[in-house]
């Protein structure tokens, strides 16, 4: 689903013939709905038949009650008036506030622009996730694990904790969720030496030892675990 609307989505990008990113809401069709609804559906059918600034005022509108659809439109329409980083802005203080799939987003966002100042506050932020345990863990856990992994060995970012912490947890997942971590794990060790694999060894310790401590041993948590596709996973 979420491919489906992105070539929609890029579809109505490809129809704005100016080259100024700001003129991305020009009008494409007279043909509009009499009324709108609160739904990414809507947001769309706007966005193609000219009513760019409605249907970007429904995406914000749905981002700021942290509805998942509507909040991945919001970011991608705000990447295509070129205000990547006013998107990276919304999404650090939704992270802050706990929203686990928007921190995924300005990860992945800010390893595609290389900006590396935010790697170790995303990485705190999923620390405090874990450590505060807001609502279950396991549907965060994949998240993580495919964040802190996507880091390992790029060229702005020392290597984070996920990769051995994957490889000490990797029995609490199932299905795609399983087998997505164990395909970056083997991928990613394949291409770190044995001083980088170390590093994240010693960062799996140290987090599995705070987490422990803080009374949410993952050993004693339950064994279910939602079969859900990883959600605002951009790849560079």
């Amino acid at each position: 689903m979420r491919a489906f609307l992105s070539c929609i989505f890029i579809i109505f990008i490809m129809g704005c013939t100016s080259n100024d990113p700001s003129d991305n809401m020009t009008p494409m069709s007279p043909k509009c709905p009499s009324a709108a609804t609160e739904s990414i559906s809507s947001a769309l059918e706007l966005w193609s038949c000219g009513e760019g600034d409605k249907a970007f005022s429904i995406a914000k509108d749905g981002a700021l009650r942290e509805d998942p659809d509507l909040t991945w439109l919001y970011l991608q329409m705000l990447s295509a008036k070129g205000e990547q980083y006013a998107g990276l802005a919304f999404a650090i203080k939704e992270a802050e506030k706990g929203n686990i799939n928007i921190a995924g987003w300005t990860a992945k966002t800010a390893v595609k622009y290389k900006i590396s100042t935010l790697n170790g506050a995303i990485n705190k932020w999923y620390f405090d996730f874990f450590k505060n345990s807001h609502g279950e863990i396991y549907p965060r856990l994949a998240d993580f694990l495919d964040y802190s992994i996507s880091w390992a060995g790029t060229e702005n970012s020392s290597i984070p904790f996920g990769l051995a912490f994957a490889e000490k947890n990797i029995d609490k997942l199932t299905g795609r969720e399983l087998e997505h971590i164990r395909k970056l794990v083997s991928e990613i060790k394949a291409t770190l030496s044995d001083e980088k694999l170390a590093q994240a060894e010693s960062h799996a310790k140290d987090i599995l030892a705070l987490l422990q401590n803080s009374g949410k041993d993952l050993k004693n948590q339950s064994s279910s675990c939602p079969n859900k596709t990883l959600r605002f996973t951009l790849k560079s």
